[in-house]
């Protein structure tokens, strides 16, 4: 039973680490996420897991229940899939955006069948493993350690094979039959293994026919649309795309948030002629995102127009863009560029007249990188003299509620700082021109001077854009002197979106505190202020907040290269597994005592300080080859340095807190859901909190005072 059952703990962390990136892809979709809802549904994964683990303690350690857990697994998690999907149907339209409340606790209600019997089976299989064992504490780190050896192989699997050529289902359908057929094996010597080998045979069927006679992507996809006819969907690294038509309308979706609706010209003319008539002679044009709605129709009517570089990341709008609306993609003087648009900016020679940024408020730290003032400053590094650079923030048309005063002056006050004139036209949308060169408000002078055919916004100009509504959005943007410019490593615009986004629901941080409340009160219950298990928490806490900021930073320098991303990813499995493996290997011939785990706390307490300055170091380097390596190596190098780092201390907790109890079951299930829930936490603050709020240095001061902290109480305690 030996070998069949080191695989099937093999097949737990691979099942885990699969089925936890597809419900991430998935949530994007079914809750439309930014960071912090993605922080929250991860944070409730680990939560649940952590949990599961804990109730694993209860459990008698038999083997037939643990191929129940593998058959219930391989049962369940279609149906979760399917759910998360298509959640939204019930509960909002498509393209509303959902109160976080709701997404915590749906997403909770979602993973919790997976996420607890996960959990739970990593208790369970440390108990079966061990049993009989006279060494348990170094059989219960193999387990430990084969379970990350299944976490490398999931990520690794996804981000270079699965994310290119399977929707989700598919990939999902790897999961099922790797749970069935480890049963399968398992079963093999037990007495009623006839009847779980007829049962598992039974499934397998089932699911096969399931999964190749029926297409439960667009099943999914259809229901969650519902009224509306789906004409197109496409999956690729960088989400899912979804074309709809509702009477004579087509509607264009990016993981279930409106890209763009046809026939909506008033908006493609707001965008371009407020930019285009500060400078109706302009030759160079790039646009940033958006050129499919029908916005490269509108720049080509100015006449001295020679060339646009229209930059878009994801090549399947622009396949999509082609099918459906060919017509707009036509011009020979357009010039398609599927790459990052901040990347694009840094590497180009080029020099525009004008550049047009047609991308969503910063509701993630994504997008928030094309507002900061590093950004600014590259886009200025491109325009020729008195160029202009156009932008658009929510707004209101007499009114801004405070988060919106702070999100448009955080921009303005950022803007500032680089151009020398800035104006703001007001109303739903408030567009921000900037240049070095003079700008006017009297665009009805200059509309009607171009001689450029408008259909809607040569009516609307002298009813919107009036002096007492430019005199209030000046003095709004103005007045807010304690909102902090926008940067690339202090996203404060970010967090006064997140603050926006609330306040749509009446809500503010209070939830999120409350539930970070709690998780605290849980996990001091839990450890009960006792070193290791504290220890534990906050190691499981440091390693998530600072995988967050080893991401952020790659997406800031290097733009969002999905595969590279992957990479990090994989770096961080592959640091717990080396390390994991040659602490577990040492227990066996060497004695360890708790100073050897405050060593590796006071070494996981410097890295962040080396990390920021790192960062800090690297930020300012343009030079294309360093760049490149950077990219190459130095990244998944201090990936899987953390890793590490977070891998070593896991299985030498378990060795000296098990000499403690000499209890195996109540070691693993304990430290194993204190590491769960310190990475929920960590999932949670860093994706709300630190970065957004404090930014990166502060985050990584804190984290250094955080691990400081505990190793000293390591110390006096141990």
């Amino acid at each position: 039973m030996k070998k069949p059952f080191l695989f099937s703990v093999i097949v737990i962390g691979f099942s885990s680490i699969l089925t936890q990136i597809i419900f991430l892809r998935e949530s994007i979709s079914g809750f439309y996420g930014n960071e912090l809802l993605l922080g929250v549904v991860l944070g409730n994964w680990l939560l649940l897991t952590g949990i599961g683990s804990y109730l694993g303690r209860f459990s008698k350690g038999r083997l037939e229940l643990f191929i129940i857990t593998e058959i219930l697994l391989a049962i369940i998690v279609i149906p979760s899939i399917f759910l998360i999907g298509i959640i939204r149907n019930f509960i909002a339209t498509p393209g509303e955006l959902l109160p976080l409340n709701l997404v915590f606790f749906y997403s909770l209600l979602i993973l919790s069948p997976f996420c607890l019997l996960s959990g739970f089976q990593f208790t369970l299989a440390s108990k079966i493993f061990s049993r009989e064992k006279k060494d348990k504490a170094y059989e219960a780190s193999r387990v430990y350690v084969l379970d990350s050896i299944g976490d490398l192989l999931g990520g690794f699997f996804f981000s270079y094979f699965l994310v290119f050529f399977f929707d989700s289902f598919q990939s999902i359908s790897l999961i099922i039959f790797l749970n069935l057929f480890s049963g399968f094996l398992l079963s093999k010597n037990l007495r009623r293994g006839r009847e779980f080998k007829a049962l598992i045979s039974f499934l397998a069927v089932f699911f096969f026919i399931l999964l190749s006679q029926s297409n439960l992507s667009l099943i999914s996809t259809e229901i969650q649309f519902s009224p509306q006819r789906v004409l197109a969907q496409e999956n690729s690294i960088y989400g899912n795309l979804v074309v709809t038509q509702r009477e004579s309308q087509l509607n264009f979706y990016e993981n279930s948030f409106p890209l763009f609706s046809t026939g909506n010209n008033f908006s493609n003319e707001e965008k371009i002629h407020y930019a285009m008539l500060q400078n109706p002679s302009a030759e160079k044009v790039l646009l940033i995102s958006g050129g499919i709605s029908g916005t490269l129709n509108e720049i080509l009517k100015y006449p001295e127009i020679e060339r646009i570089d229209y930059v878009e990341l994801d090549p399947k709008i622009i396949e999509l863009g082609r099918k459906f609306l060919s017509e707009n993609l036509k011009s020979e003087k357009v010039r398609v560029h599927n790459i990052d648009g901040r990347l694009w900016v840094k590497k180009s020679k080029e020099k525009y007249d004008s550049v047009i940024i047609d991308l969503p408020d910063p509701e993630s730290i994504q997008v928030n990188r094309f507002y900061t003032l590093e950004f600014f400053r590259e886009v200025k590094g491109i325009l020729n003299k008195d160029g202009t650079l156009a932008l658009s923030l929510s707004g209101g048309e007499n009114y801004l509620s405070e988060e919106e005063r702070d999100l448009n002056s955080a921009i303005y006050k950022t803007l500032k700082r680089v151009f020398n004139n800035v104006i703001i036209i007001p109303g739903d949308t408030n567009f921000f021109i900037s240049s070095d060169g003079n700008l006017s408000y009297d665009y009805g002078k200059r509309l009607e001077d171009s001689k450029i055919k408008t259909e809607f916004i040569q009516y609307y100009l002298p009813g919107k854009i009036t002096e007492d509504r430019i005199d209030y959005i000046l003095s709004v943007v103005k007045e807010r002197e304690d909102v902090r410019v926008n940067e690339d490593f202090k996203p404060v615009s970010h967090y006064y979106y997140l603050k926006y986004y609330l306040s749509l629901f009446n809500l503010d941080f209070t939830f999120t505190l409350v539930i970070i409340l709690l998780i605290l009160i849980l996990t001091f219950y839990l450890t009960k202020f006792k070193p290791l298990p504290l220890s534990i928490f906050v190691v499981g806490f440091s390693g998530m907040a600072l995988e967050f900021i080893l991401i952020l930073g790659f997406q800031i320098l290097y733009g969002y290269v999905y595969e590279k991303i992957g990479v990090i990813i994989t770096a961080f499995m592959l640091g717990i597994f080396l390390s994991s493996y040659y602490v577990t290997k040492k227990i066996r011939s060497r004695g360890f005592s708790t100073t050897d785990i405050t060593r590796f706390q006071f070494l996981l307490s410097l890295y962040p300080l080396i990390l920021s300055l790192i960062l800090l170091g690297i930020s300012r380097i343009s030079e294309a080859s360093i760049i490149f390596l950077s990219v190459e190596i130095l990244f998944p190098v201090l990936t899987s340095i953390l890793g590490a780092l977070v891998g070593a201390i896991f299985p030498l907790a378990v060795k000296i807190y098990f000499g403690k109890k000499k209890d195996i079951a109540k070691t693993i299930s304990l430290l194993y859901s204190i590491d769960l829930i310190g990475s929920c936490l960590g999932a949670y603050t860093g994706s709300v909190i630190l970065i957004p709020s404090l930014g990166v240095w502060d985050s990584c001061i804190f984290l250094f005072f955080l691990n400081i902290i505990i190793t000293f109480y390591l110390w006096l305690r141990g």
